[in-house]
């Protein structure tokens, strides 16, 4: 949240400690109550700027666990999540994201992630996003932007050599994960990257759509003042949030629609709209997801808002059933923590005897090699009464597909 201070604006006002837990204490105080899986958010609006704080469970205390700063907007977009997460946790989960049909990927920072019961790869995700900027650039055209950039004086490749390599307008490139992770031919690749605060900063380029001035307002007294520039983009229209003082004078004639902007950002997603807007949605599908998370990652406590008090689990690997909302949750973190298997995991329909049931199919050590099937029963509050996992050989099902990528994306942004 640090960087977005700049983008609206505000580093100066919230140098001042006291005043920024003030701000934040008054949030937590008069916000909105957003459900979470592990603890809750709060959020509260201040102007086009909305705070949100996220109170963990500690035992049988609340703890204030983090803040983040979205800037109000219209721009949502439909994603995938990606197998590659930099760094998770109860405020913020920093991963790639792929765009809806589009293909692609880019770095994105989801903020209230608590709200999803997953973030397994192919997951779904609608998103309000927006890009604080770090530093911004307008140009009159393409061609202004193309004189800035040196051609390549070395490469390997000597037809590279000579060129301008500019980037497409619409593009999110992700050149900070890039750069920090690029691999030689010579290494191997890095399976789990170490998370770098500069992994999130991605390089922008588009065509001005529209551009807008919001307002930081607490109490009715107006705090700062910055610009809201729209571009469209792969993934969808992008609004760009920057204050006065990162433009040049030299760019403020190309400040219009039509223009070219590039900002090096960092992209914030908020899920907590739409359904989403007041929290966790309780019911058979969401469950099902969040109780496969849970198998598969462990930190088992975050089906305590889904489990009904008196639920029972059924295994075929267990010779009585486990009674109690806690003891279940004991149990799927002690097999998550100790076992030595390789597990696999899909959602999938079942057929015949439970046509149309959604379930979790689990393979071992190969992709493969289905093992075992996992159903759930839920009750009218969307609780989970009932797991039941099975290595029932007779039953049939089809896993989910992953997504298709096939739309042209270039001529989506000219539209």
């Amino acid at each position: 949240m640090p960087m977005m201070f700049d983008s609206i604006d505000l580093d100066e006002v919230f140098e001042d400690e006291k005043f920024y837990m003030g701000w934040v204490g008054h949030s937590i105080e008069n916000g909105r109550v957003i459900k979470g899986y592990s603890g809750d958010y709060t959020h509260t609006q201040y102007g086009s700027v909305e705070l949100y704080s996220h109170i963990a469970r500690n035992g049988e205390q609340n703890e204030l666990d983090g803040c983040n700063l979205q800037v109000s907007g219209a721009s949502v977009w439909k994603v995938y999540l990606d197998s590659l997460h930099l760094k998770k946790d109860t405020s913020n989960v920093v991963a790639a994201v792929k765009g809806y049909k589009t293909g692609g990927f880019t770095i994105m920072n989801i903020i209230n992630p608590e709200v999803l019961p997953s973030f397994m790869e192919n997951d779904e995700l609608e998103v309000q996003v927006v890009a604080n900027a770090i530093s911004v650039n307008y140009y009159e055209n393409e061609d202004a932007l193309a004189d800035t950039i040196d051609p390549i004086k070395e490469s390997k490749h000597e037809e590279f050599i000579g060129q301008k390599f500019i980037p497409a307008m619409g593009s999110v490139f992700p050149n900070g994960f890039l750069r920090d992770h690029m691999v030689t031919e010579e290494q191997d690749v890095q399976k789990e990257p170490e998370y770098n605060s500069d992994d999130e900063l991605v390089l922008i380029t588009g065509i001005v759509k529209n551009i807008y001035i919001k307002k930081v307002i607490i109490e009715e007294e107006e705090f700062s003042k910055f610009l809201v520039t729209t571009i469209g983009t792969q993934f969808g229209d992008l609004e760009i949030v920057h204050s006065r003082s990162m433009i040049s004078d030299k760019d403020i004639p190309f400040i219009k629609e039509g223009a070219v902007i590039q900002a090096v950002a960092v992209l914030s997603g908020d899920p907590a709209i739409n359904e989403y807007e007041d929290g966790i949605i309780k019911n058979h599908k969401n469950d099902l997801s969040a109780l496969r998370y849970a198998l598969m990652e462990g930190n088992a406590e975050r089906l305590n808002p889904i489990l009904d008090d008196d639920a029972v689990f059924e295994s075929v690997n267990m010779e009585s059933p486990i009674n109690g909302k806690n003891k279940i949750i004991e149990k799927i973190n002690y097999v998550n923590d100790n076992t030595s298997i390789n597990y696999y995991s899909y959602l999938a329909t079942l057929h015949k005897e439970y046509e149309g049931e959604r379930c979790i199919v689990l393979a071992e050590d190969d992709e493969d090699n289905y093992t075992a099937i996992v159903q759930i029963e839920v009750d009218e509050s969307g609780n989970i009464t009932h797991i039941t996992l099975t290595n029932d050989s007779s039953m049939e099902f089809t896993i989910d597909p992953e997504p298709v990528f096939e739309r042209d994306w270039e001529d989506e942004v000219q539209d």
